[in-house]
């Protein structure tokens, strides 16, 4: 009886571990930023965070972005365009925002 509840206490505290990870998910979807991973209630937002993650880091811009470049003639790259062309080529991701990049800017 003794091992049959330390086992069901084993499970018990796995279900409650995975309940935990989906919630604190579930809580980053609502009040992260997924390019820069800033918070809803940064200060720097002032109540803005909805615009800034739907306008500013709108994932879907960052993925429509490189078929775009892959139509585009290399010689008509913006200098802009032409970096992110480079990271790209080199597997590298500097191009996408980063809390580190916004928070050197202020």
């Amino acid at each position: 009886m003794i091992l049959g509840n330390i086992f069901f206490g084993v499970i018990v505290d796995t279900f409650n571990e995975f309940r935990d990870l989906k919630d604190q998910k579930t809580e980053d979807e609502k009040n992260r930023c997924f390019m820069c991973n800033r918070h809803r209630y940064d200060s720097n937002f002032n109540d803005n965070f909805d615009k800034h993650r739907d306008y500013n880091h709108r994932i879907f811009n960052y993925v429509y972005f490189i078929p775009y470049l892959l139509k585009k003639n290399p010689q008509q790259f913006s200098r802009a365009e032409a970096f992110v062309w480079q990271q790209l080529n080199l597997k590298k991701l500097d191009w996408f925002p980063s809390r580190i990049q916004e928070e050197n800017k202020y």
